[in-house]
């Protein structure tokens, strides 16, 4: 049995407590006084929402950054349709594309609203090259310009422990790590096939 070792990192709009302050209007002086390092937008990173063209780059990018391509994690159509499928997720508004200069696809982002603990649930997928921190970083900026629009707190982000680079940004926007997970994978062989007896009748 092997395992991946994961951890969630959150970002604080208010205070440690979320029940603390619920109005907007009352979060917002606050959001603004906080010492946060302006996250600087590389001009050579497009971002968009997402649009149903998009499907077939995205699934393909999705399954080739996280090696999942021809593996049991893999990505497809159906799965992907599925995913858009949860209470109050709205693929129009809360999906987003990366683009480089070149027109190609380099991240892929999924905000999900969770209203009753009043959280953002970002996941993610960016490109393995050189560029991947700005590209991460963009994605991170257009996640707080759309979560000013909403009056939720925190954003929850899964990041892998050995991703040092992606962990070192996130700290310079002051978020957190909050808890340590481990996603257990199960190897085994497959079942031997069964073989009928030449006398069975």
């Amino acid at each position: 049995m092997g395992y991946v070792k994961n951890y969630w990192i959150l970002l604080d709009m208010v205070t440690k407590s979320l029940g603390l302050l619920s109005a907007w209007k009352k979060t917002e002086p606050l959001l603004k006084s906080r010492q946060r390092i302006p996250i600087k937008m590389p001009k050579s990173i497009y971002i968009r929402n997402f649009h149903w063209d998009d499907l077939k780059e995205t699934i393909t990018f999705t399954n080739k950054v996280n090696n999942n391509e021809k593996t049991p994690r893999e990505l497809t159509e159906s799965l992907f349709v599925q995913s858009t499928q949860i209470l109050g997720l709205c693929v129009q508004s809360d999906f987003f594309v990366a683009f480089n200069t070149a027109k190609s696809m380099v991240g892929f982002m999924k905000i999900i609203k969770e209203p009753k603990i009043s959280r953002h649930i970002l996941e993610y997928s960016i490109t393995n090259n050189q560029d991947r921190v700005e590209v991460f970083g963009s994605l991170i900026n257009k996640a707080h310009t759309y979560i000013r629009k909403t009056n939720l707190k925190s954003i929850h982000i899964q990041v892998d422990s050995n991703d040092l680079k992606i962990i070192e940004f996130l700290k310079t926007q002051n978020y957190s790590k909050i808890k340590t997970y481990w996603t257990y994978i199960w190897k085994t062989k497959p079942l031997e096939e069964m073989n009928v007896p030449e006398d069975f009748v």
